[in-house]
């Protein structure tokens, strides 16, 4: 199942709250696809990568996958400069997750 969270925060940054990162692995069982919207999200840093990445893998060891959703412009940037889209996977909109793929 596809689970959709949008980030609210304007920054992911070392200033984050731990909690926020905890509560979006809560919300997630396995075999989900926690899609992380980050159309709200103007700055990211190495801290705020680094827990994302850290939020991929422990879903990755339950058996759930990440997916980031709709980057701003300035995010994806960053996100791909790094090769983070060598990891989990980029999409511009959730209708992109929502396709069945036997049906291409």
């Amino acid at each position: 199942m596809v689970k959709e969270i949008v980030v609210q925060e304007k920054r992911i940054t070392a200033f984050t709250n731990e909690k926020f990162f905890d509560d979006l692995f809560g919300f997630v069982d396995s075999d989900d696809i926690l899609a992380l919207n980050l159309k709200n999200v103007d700055i990211i840093d190495s801290s705020g990568i680094a827990r994302i990445l850290s939020l991929s893998k422990k879903l990755e060891n339950m058996g759930s996958e990440l997916i980031i959703v709709s980057p701003s412009p300035y995010v994806r940037k960053v996100l791909l400069l790094l090769g983070i889209n060598k990891v989990i996977k980029i999409v511009e909109d959730i209708s992109e997750l929502l396709v069945d793929p036997r049906e291409e």
